[in-house]
């Protein structure tokens, strides 16, 4: 993210550990090449609709919320339905990028049937997925 390689990184964690590291990774490169990210959770899903319509990036999305957030998703009952802002960026970035996948079961449903709606698309993932 910091080197502007990717562009955007969904996570299902509520903890900071993207956005740190990526912040920290600003640190080694040149003022001028830095990219600081964007954070959206469901409580701020209008950063994340932002960086999609105007092709700001980086965006860390928070699918689940973040752990500083009031609105957070964690019970079974609360995951069975995706925040509909998430959702949608999830999908188009989907249809624009490819996906790498580190670390996720892919057990959440409501996530899964986002990933499938992609796959639904004319092109999806053309930049692979790993």
């Amino acid at each position: 993210m910091a080197s502007g390689k990717v562009d955007c990184v969904f996570t299902t964690n509520f903890d900071p550990l993207i956005e740190e590291s990526a912040l920290s990774a600003n640190g080694i490169l040149p003022v001028d090449n830095q990219n600081r990210p964007t954070v959206a959770a469901i409580d701020s899903a209008d950063r994340a609709m932002r960086c999609l319509n105007e092709s700001d990036w980086p965006l860390v999305a928070k699918l689940h919320g973040d752990y500083q957030s009031i609105a957070i998703k964690n019970t079974g009952s609360e995951l069975e339905e995706q925040d509909a802002r998430m959702r949608h960026v999830l999908v188009e970035s989907g249809k624009r990028f490819g996906m790498i996948f580190v670390g996720y079961s892919g057990r959440d449903a409501s996530i899964m049937e986002a990933l499938n709606t992609v796959l639904d698309a004319p092109s999806p993932f053309p930049n692979g997925v790993y």
